[in-house]
């Protein structure tokens, strides 16, 4: 189910890709853009509604929103058999820039069978100091908040983007690959079987910014993040989680390879009765050069071994709690056998003081013991670990080639003074009874 859906998608894709968007204007100098319903015409495109809410410059391609509020349909067209509509749709092939001023609220209703707040057909890069809250409709097929047939770039802004209703398949974000440098991202899927908060057909980067991410509960498969090729995040912070799912729910579902370097990372996992993970790689690696990365998951906290620069911690269970035990770094430790890792792991050092072994007692050299992830340590930085707890024991030395030593002899010289003061009586005694032998 989860892999014919995701082909679905996939489809939809590339077939919006090759058909482009079936939208006509006669003028002879398109804009290719329409908001609420209306042609952007070249001699409106100033100032759109004459209020200032909607301009766009033609020279450099940018949509300006300033305060604008819509709701409604917006503009239908052919897809195949179905159709589609968006609140604002903009079908050129130049790259597009939407600039946010103000508080932006769009919401496409429903009745088409795909439904999108926004679509792009060309790359198109978010950017500005404003605010957008944009919704998607329930539709019978797919549904998106904003949709990029190319790459979609988020620079600036705050966008709150969501699904109203209930869709088979959708997304709050998507595009042909999404980027984030800036600006804050608030993304939710809704409720029903194929649900993400961000969808990235290719790569998903973010070096910077505030990223939430959510996929709704289904009943196949939730996604904070889904991405078909690699996930890298080199600063930023990024929370991405799946809800509820009768079959599969991942904080960040990663298709090649992930890779982090810097910023934060919170990924977890959903209650499923299938699979529960924070991190899905799906046949690609995973490494970690920097940033902190925390991953949780019913099922597991990661689907493969971390290959982390610096150590971390790994718990029992998905809440942190049970049996908890260090993963060293530079090394593929199995921490795909705990519900929850973090990196990096700041120890909480003890020093155990050294001691030497007596011939019925061990003894142990010096090391450091961290209260929390229970990890021995040559060194009181905790860069030094101490893999075989064992090798800190000095071995008693008590044994054939170690004779066991006594004290003084103590025992002895009393036994030797008792013998001493008996031999001593018996020859007082003795000479008194010769003497009296004498006299007689």
């Amino acid at each position: 189910m989860k892999n014919r859906m995701i082909a679905a998608i996939s489809a939809a894709v590339i077939l919006i890709c090759a058909f482009g968007v079936c939208v006509s204007a006669e003028e002879e100098e398109s804009t290719h853009l329409w908001v609420g319903g209306e042609y952007v015409a070249p001699e409106k495109a100033a100032d759109l509604f004459g209020d200032g809410t909607v301009s766009f410059d033609l020279e450099t391609n940018t949509l300006t929103l300033n305060n604008y509020r819509y709701e409604g349909y917006g503009t239908e067209w052919p897809y195949e058999d179905k159709t589609s509509a968006a609140a604002i749709i903009y079908d050129g092939d130049r790259d597009l820039t939407l600039v946010l001023k103000g508080e932006n609220v769009v919401t496409q209703t429903g009745g088409a069978d795909l439904g999108y707040g926004m679509f792009f057909n060309s790359i198109a890069v978010i950017t500005g100091t404003g605010k957008l809250t944009v919704k998607g409709s329930s539709a019978s097929a797919v549904s998106y908040a904003v949709y990029a047939v190319r790459e979609l770039t988020v620079k600036g802004g705050e966008i709150n983007a969501s699904v109203a209703g209930a869709s088979p398949r959708s997304a709050a974000l998507c595009g042909s690959g999404v980027t984030v440098s800036g600006g804050v991202i608030n993304a939710a899927g809704n409720d029903d079987e194929w649900s993400a908060g961000i969808y990235s057909v290719k790569d998903f980067v973010i070096s910077g910014g505030d990223v939430t991410a959510s996929g709704g509960k289904t009943t196949d498969y939730s996604c904070g993040i889904y991405c078909r090729e690699n996930v890298t995040v080199t600063g930023g912070t990024l929370t991405a989680a799946g809800d509820k799912a009768d079959q599969y729910s991942d904080g960040v579902y990663c298709g090649g390879n992930f890779s982090m370097s810097g910023g934060a990372l919170t990924a977890a996992g959903g209650a499923s009765a299938e699979h529960s993970t924070g991190l899905y790689v799906n046949g690609g690696s995973a490494d970690l050069s920097g940033g902190a990365l925390t991953l949780s998951g019913k099922t597991a906290a990661s689907t493969v071994s971390i290959k982390s620069k610096f150590g971390g911690v790994g718990y029992e269970n998905e809440d942190g709690t049970g049996e908890k035990g260090f993963i060293e770094p530079d090394k593929d430790a199995a921490e795909q056998n705990y519900k929850k890792i973090t990196f990096p792991h700041s120890h909480t050092l003890t020093k155990v003081e050294a001691k030497q072994p007596t011939n019925r007692e061990t003894g142990n050299i010096e090391y450091y013991v961290c209260s929390d992830c229970g990890g021995y340590f040559r060194d009181a930085d905790g860069k030094i670990y101490i893999e075989d707890k064992n090798s800190v024991i000095i071995p008693a030395l008590g044994d054939e080639d170690a004779p066991v030593k006594s004290g003084f002899p103590w025992v002895w010289v009393v036994l030797a003074a008792v013998l001493v003061c008996a031999a001593a009586v018996v020859i007082i005694i003795i000479v008194i009874k010769k003497k009296k032998q004498t006299e007689v």
